[in-house]
């Protein structure tokens, strides 16, 4: 207990208001205070000069209505008071949430707090894949070597497989610096549209995909029961992607979008390789054909130059095609209404439960964000409390130093 809190009960403990606990913590400090002392023993002479005054005397009219006065402003401050430090504590855990939804939103706007769906849950795009022809071509590979090398034991055919791995290692190598310099990522987002006006909504989205120079690469339209519904994919330039999703918003309501994205560096420079590797293998079976001996060999050499050719024009429509998509990202979108047929006598209904369980969605969907939002947040939390306790400390302390000095 400090001098600041001894004084402001010391009148409880003169009335004997106060429990065992406080009032043997009052006689401690009373006891370790030498300032605090005193003023007790002067409270309590006070009461014992007051005790032996003649209860019956009359107390003057002025004085009487004056101390009750004295007792409603005193009782009206000390309610105003916890009042205000209610209202204060309020305010403060309001303004605490404000600023906690205000900086989910933002972040969310910013994009800081989109879901990253790994390949595993299903979504990533298949067409970006050819690890598995790289494995099944490795076997040529081995093949192709053991026969360059037979063949070559005298002379062209030795001096060329050793030109092609010279080639291929500063090629390969040199590719591969280059790709190493930048991160080759694709970018896929899943999601629905929620339209309220179908086809007005569907014409704000063919406007949004023009303006930022966007196109469809599949559209598909079909009608159940008289509620329309449409599927699309989008390929939206990567720089423009941002703009996109946050102009979806006016076409209709978006929900559940995911967005998944692959790196495609390591496996771009792998591809790149094998290209530099199987061009030139095909450019060696080309130059040892015109030097084979016999038929059955340049019929050997030339279906190996066409198995290396097959195999180049796959790798470099793959490379094609992971260009495209680092380009673009891919927008996959399902368009419904929450329409329902006309005469049907639950419409009312199921369009009130289906926009009930997308508000109950989006708000878990933001609850979320917020969760996610709060570890972003969390070193400015902490810095704000740590600023707050030390405040806290030096206002106790010199109120502690005041109190102290008052006799």
């Amino acid at each position: 207990m400090n001098c600041g809190e001894f004084r402001e009960r010391i009148d409880d403990y003169m009335d004997g208001l106060l429990d065992e606990a406080l009032h043997a913590r009052m006689d401690a400090h009373a006891g370790e205070c030498t300032q605090c002392a005193g003023l007790l023993k002067q409270a309590m002479e006070i009461k014992a000069a007051l005790a032996g005054l003649d209860d019956e005397a009359p107390v003057p009219a002025e004085v009487s209505a004056a101390w009750r006065r004295a007792v409603k402003v005193e009782a009206e401050r000390r309610r105003r008071a916890r009042v205000w430090r209610g209202w204060r504590t309020f305010a403060a855990a309001a303004a605490a949430l404000a600023i906690w939804v205000g900086a989910t939103a933002l972040l969310g706007n910013a994009g800081m707090l989109d879901r990253v769906v790994g390949q595993e849950d299903g979504i990533a795009p298949t067409a970006y894949s050819v690890t598995g022809t790289l494995a099944a071509q490795q076997d040529e590979d081995e093949e192709a070597a053991a026969y360059l090398e037979a063949d070559g034991d005298n002379g062209a055919g030795g001096m060329l497989l050793g030109s092609a791995r010279t080639a291929s290692g500063e090629s390969g190598g040199a590719q591969r610096a280059d790709e190493a310099q930048s991160s080759l990522r694709t970018k896929l987002v899943t999601g629905q549209i929620l339209c309220e006006n179908f086809d007005t909504d569907l014409a704000n989205l063919d406007d949004l995909v023009s303006e930022v120079d966007g196109y469809y690469e599949t559209e598909t339209d079909s009608e159940i029961d008289g509620v329309p519904s449409a599927q699309r994919t989008i390929r939206v330039p990567m720089e423009e992607l941002d703009a996109f999703l946050g102009g979806l918003s006016a076409v209709g309501k978006p929900v559940n979008l995911v967005k998944t994205e692959e790196d495609l560096t390591q496996r771009y420079s792998e591809v790149n390789a094998r290209l530099t590797t199987l061009t030139a293998q095909r450019d060696q079976y080309n130059q040892l054909i015109e030097q084979a001996a016999s038929a059955e060999e340049i019929e050997t050499l030339a279906g190996n130059a066409q198995s290396a050719q097959e195999q180049i024009d796959t790798l470099e429509a793959a490379i094609r095609e992971w260009d495209t998509a680092c380009e673009y990202a891919t927008v996959n979108l399902s368009l419904s209404t929450q329409a329902v047929p006309a005469g049907s006598a639950s419409g009312t209904d199921a369009a009130l439960g289906a926009r009930m369980e997308t508000a109950f969605s989006q708000a878990l969907d933001f609850l979320q964000d917020m969760l996610v939002s709060l570890a972003y947040l969390a070193p400015a939390i902490l810095g704000v409390a740590i600023i707050a306790i030390a405040i806290a400390l030096v206002r106790k302390s010199r109120k502690n130093h005041r109190g102290g000095e008052t006799t």
